[in-house]
């Protein structure tokens, strides 16, 4: 069957109400999107990214009438301007086979590649992540993901110690396995995010290498070689008193899912760390050592 696709662009004071609208109209999924030009999030961590204007879909069967939800929505939502609506028709297809066709082997470093594992590698001779990325955020395509991979391949990770907080797929601390450390910890608040990484590594073989865990389920007080966070920059600073506790004298601290504007926000946090700044369009990794 065809559906029908209802969109408006709103303020972010209106969200909350216009989802409850379409929700009560009999919508089969309410999504929102970034409308704006303020900093793109690839997911939202606990919280709502901040949006200033939002895109609101709603999906539904072609049995609901338009003209009906469209006049509720001017009605109860507040605004002192019309709503504009965009209608349009999706047709039906297999979503699961249009979600599968997006993604495809990317190269993210030195002789790095990601590669879906319904694909076969591109070079066979690289080190290929096998990735099925679920439900859970870290694809590689994400520039932050990016930086960091990059810098994992161009690093000397042999025998290294690995802690990767926020693992989402776990694609980083399983990168880091197979570029040669020794033993990961991959830690997610997300119980999906979890089970993607455990399930992500047993495909690339290095389950028996890796921890994955919730975070209070860890003991991480005797520190590790490498911690990697890929979060967002409020995240990160709220966690400084926790991800400094991990590092050793010797460690490498990586963070990212910085915008350039926050960084020095997020270096002060860490006044025992001194920092190098790699960056990717308006993202940055900021790559950090205890001060000597």
């Amino acid at each position: 069957m065809n559906w029908q696709r209802l969109r408006f662009q709103v303020s972010k004071g209106q969200v909350d109400t216009l989802c409850a609208v379409l929700e009560t109209c009999l919508a089969q999924a309410v999504t929102t999107e970034n409308a704006g030009e303020d900093a793109f999030y690839e997911v939202a961590f606990p919280g709502v990214p901040d949006w200033e204007q939002v895109y609101v879909t709603g999906l539904f069967s072609t049995a609901v009438k338009l003209d009906e939800v469209y006049q509720l929505v001017e009605q109860v939502v507040p605004g002192d301007q019309p709503l504009v609506a965009e209608i349009s028709i999706l047709k039906d297809q297999d979503w699961e086979r249009v979600w599968l066709s997006h993604f495809k082997p990317i190269k993210v470093g030195k002789d790095l590649w990601v590669v879906p594992n319904w694909l076969d590698p591109v070079d066979s001779s690289a080190c290929n992540i096998a990735l099925d990325p679920g439900l859970a955020f870290g694809t590689g395509t994400h520039k932050t993901t990016a930086l960091c991979l990059d810098w994992l391949s161009r690093a000397k990770v042999n025998d290294c110690s690995v802690i990767d907080y926020g693992c989402g797929s776990g694609i980083l601390a399983i990168a880091a396995l197979l570029l040669g450390a020794k033993a990961a910890i991959a830690i997610d608040i997300d119980p999906m995010a979890v089970n993607a990484s455990i399930e992500n590594a047993e495909s690339n073989g290095v389950f028996d290498r890796l921890q994955v865990c919730l975070p209070t389920e860890v003991d991480t007080s005797q520190g590790a070689d490498i911690v990697i966070v890929n979060i967002l920059a409020d995240v990160i600073v709220k966690l400084a008193p926790t991800l400094v506790k991990m590092l050793k004298l010797d460690s490498t601290l990586l963070l990212t899912g910085i915008l350039a504007e926050q960084r020095a926000r997020v270096i002060s946090a860490f006044p025992e760390c001194r920092f190098d700044t790699k960056s990717a369009g308006q993202w940055c990794l900021l790559v950090g050592s205890i001060n000597d």
